[in-house]
């Protein structure tokens, strides 16, 4: 008796735990789904600002099709369809998007050589696992990101790039240069209207 019970235990303490994995693989799915919408959303606002309509845009081709995001061109994902990076260049006009902010996963923002223009979205340097944020302009460019710098940065970057040819206002944040594991701040060739923090 005492024996089936240990085998009725043992079998309803693996059904749980089957039941636990399957909730958590479910999560993630559900999750990764939401990261998709999140740069597709990305994906048509750039193509709309290029041609006016869907069909081409200044993302890298591959964008938008199936199976996976974590396929398209400059996408890095880790094993569970999680984005953790984005590196392209784009020489067509590009704007960052506020749900870009919701990627959480994200460690590497290399968007480098592009033509930008609009603002850098506040919540995007509060992502908690964000290192390297690079927003460079291609040379040839003569637009740029404009607005002020978001003003709270606590992301645990060690690298920003927002050089050749942005044009911000009011400065650079003191949370910057608080943020403690911060090794490279590159802005030259930038156009800064504002004050510099005093040490």
């Amino acid at each position: 008796m005492s024996s089936s019970r240990g085998i009725i235990g043992r079998a309803n303490s693996l059904v749980q735990v089957l039941f636990l994995f399957y909730v958590a693989c479910s999560i993630e799915k559900a999750r990764a789904q939401g990261e998709r919408a999140i740069l597709l959303e990305f994906y048509y606002a750039n193509t709309q600002f290029y041609t006016g309509s869907v069909g081409s845009s200044s993302l890298p081709s591959g964008w938008g099709l199936p199976p996976s995001h974590c396929t398209w061109t400059g996408v890095g994902c880790d094993a569970f369809s999680l984005v953790s990076s984005l590196s392209f260049n784009s020489p067509s006009p590009l704007t960052l998007t506020p749900g870009l902010a919701n990627l959480t996963n994200l460690r590497t923002i290399n968007l480098y050589s592009s033509c930008w223009y609009g603002t850098i979205p506040p919540a995007l340097v509060l992502l908690p696992l964000l290192l390297t944020l690079r927003l460079t302009n291609n040379a040839g460019c003569t637009q740029g990101l404009t607005g002020t710098l978001p003003a709270v940065w606590t992301s645990p970057l060690s690298s920003i790039y927002l050089n050749n040819r942005h044009s911000f206002s009011g400065g650079i944040p003191a949370s910057i240069f608080a943020l403690p594991s911060l090794t490279v701040f590159y802005i030259s060739g930038t156009n800064m209207n504002g004050t510099f923090p005093f040490f």
